[in-house]
C-alpha cells in the first residue's frame, strides 16, 4: 500500500543575495558600561579625598566601588546573560567581604580572648554628684 502525503510545503520567497543576515541586538551591553562607568568613577571619587575633604565619604567604600568595577568590567566581557553575570558577580563580591569581616572577628576574638576580657554591662554610673566634679577636676 501506498500512502499518499497530502502536506505541501509552502514555497518560502526567494532571498536577496544582496541582502545581510539580520544580526542579533546585543542586550546588556549598555547597562554593563553604565555600571562600568558608576564603578569607576566611585573608584576616582574615593581618590579625590585626598584632593578635598569633602570627598572623604567615598573612600570608606573604595573596596566596594572596586567590586561593581570588575563585576560589570566581567559582565561585558561575556557573551551572553551580561547583566546577569555581572550582578551574580557583585553579589558574590558582597558576600565574600561580609565573610572576610566574619572570619576576621573570629580570629581577633580567639587571640586576643585570653588577654581581654570583655564583660557587658560592668560599668557602673557614679553614685553622686561631688565624685563626678572630682574625677573629671583630677
Amino acid at each position: 500500500m501506498t500512502e499518499t502525503n497530502d502536506k505541501t510545503v509552502a514555497p518560502q520567497p526567494p532571498v536577496p543575495a544582496d541582502s545581510a543576515p539580520v544580526r542579533r541586538r546585543r542586550r546588556g551591553r549598555g547597562a554593563c558600561l553604565a555600571g562600568l562607568a558608576i564603578g569607576t568613577l566611585g573608584l576616582a571619587a574615593s581618590r579625590l579625598g585626598q584632593l578635598w575633604v569633602a570627598f572623604d565619604v567615598f573612600s570608606q567604600f573604595t573596596l566596594q566601588f572596586a567590586i561593581v568595577t570588575i563585576a560589570f568590567l566581567f559582565g561585558l566581557l561575556m557573551p551572553r546573560a551580561k547583566v546577569l553575570m555581572a550582578l551574580v558577580t557583585l553579589v558574590a563580591g558582597v558576600v565574600s567581604i561580609s565573610f572576610d569581616s566574619a572570619a576576621a572577628c573570629r580570629y581577633w576574638a580567639r587571640e586576643c580572648g585570653n588577654r581581654i576580657k570583655w564583660t557587658p554591662n560592668t560599668v557602673s554610673p557614679p553614685s553622686s554628684g561631688p565624685n563626678v566634679a572630682r574625677i573629671i577636676g583630677a
